[in-house]
């Protein structure tokens, strides 16, 4: 099967197989700005900690304050640690690549899982997204699609630069695929799909 030839410097990669084409492209993005707020949150978590286990020594052993305001102040301490935690575990927690593979037959898609930033929801809410899509982000695990290619529907290419996305749809649902590429690369990938799902 003939697909267009590499862009230059692209981070997808391609496998040829027996009657099979594989592309794979890696979801990390701002590796280093990651692990420096994860850094930080780190030494942040250890003082929190110490505080939270001194001011639990003090309340069980009646030395500090009422016991209602300790108790009251020692919930809100745990539950404030626990959303750093989890903040924490965003930015370590590793991507997946994203996989598509090509026969003759048919198109599967594996879209490994993107490393997500909780502080990137800044930018998100600048993209015109909202809360609730970038929470569903953060709770997203891998899926793989796989779709016959006589029932194949069209790769649907829209939009320009940051708000540019690829995507199909598997019955009522609509996938995106590609986020992490840059605009030339989905261009690229939507060349490549619709090359195969039309090739002869």
């Amino acid at each position: 099967m003939e697909l267009p030839p590499l862009l230059a410097g692209t981070k997808i990669e391609k496998e040829t197989g027996f009657k099979s084409v594989t592309l794979r492209w890696s979801n990390e993005r701002g590796k280093l700005g990651r692990y420096l707020i994860a850094g930080f949150l780190l030494v942040w978590l250890l003082v929190w900690s110490a505080g939270l286990l001194t001011a639990g020594a003090s309340f069980f052993t009646g030395n500090e304050g009422p016991p209602l305001f300790m108790a009251v102040w020692l919930v809100l301490w745990l539950v404030g640690g626990s959303f750093v935690g989890f903040a924490f575990y965003q930015l370590v927690r590793p991507s997946q690549p994203s996989v598509v593979t090509l026969t003759e037959d048919a198109f599967t898609y594996e879209t490994g899982r993107v490393a997500v930033n909780p502080f990137d929801y800044v930018h998100w809410r600048w993209r015109g997204r909202t809360q609730l899509d970038f929470w569903r982000k953060l709770r997203q695990q891998p899926q793989t699609y796989h779709y016959p290619r006589a029932n194949c529907a069209p790769f649907v290419l829209d939009g320009t630069g940051d708000l540019q996305r690829l995507r199909f749809d598997v019955g009522a649902e609509r996938v995106v695929i590609g986020e992490t590429l840059s605009e030339p690369e989905r261009e690229w990938l939507h060349a490549a799909l619709e090359a195969w799902r039309t090739a002869s």
